[in-house]
């Protein structure tokens, strides 16, 4: 009787927990287009691969993403990199990132949407998101 007392009592703090996660990941949503303060734009060009496990699959491995991002600074195209997004690069992406967002700490780049089984993502609905 006492354990489901104590279970009843902490299904709010679980609620509000998971609700107040979700405002933070949808706080710093940039599409397509990012802008820092200094005015350089990255634009995700293409997604050329992504073998990223689906939600509700169970895979042997988590799977990646490539993505080609361009740099402009003042409209004129500076630097084009095709990046891989895995659990293996993240330190290295964000670096990447961080060199031009110098003003925020970058904690994580995706690439979205994540893929769901049995559902294709159209090319025009990935976008980049940064974590600050």
């Amino acid at each position: 009787m006492m354990k489901k007392l104590i279970l009843l009592l902490l299904i709010p703090f679980f609620i509000q927990c998971s609700c107040n996660k979700k405002l933070v990941e949808n706080e710093n949503i940039i599409t397509q287009k990012i802008v820092n303060k200094s005015g350089v734009q990255f634009r995700l060009k293409n997604v050329s691969d992504d073998s990223r496990c689906p939600t509700n699959v169970t895979c042997v491995w988590a799977g990646e993403v490539s993505a080609k991002i361009e740099v402009y600074e003042n409209n004129v195209l500076k630097e084009t990199k095709t990046m891989t997004f895995n659990y293996k690069n993240k330190t290295e992406n964000v670096a990447w990132f961080t060199n031009y967002f110098k003003e925020k700490a970058i904690k994580d780049v995706l690439v979205l949407p994540y893929p769901e089984n049995g559902k294709t993502i159209n090319p025009e609905d990935y976008y980049l998101k940064l974590e600050f």
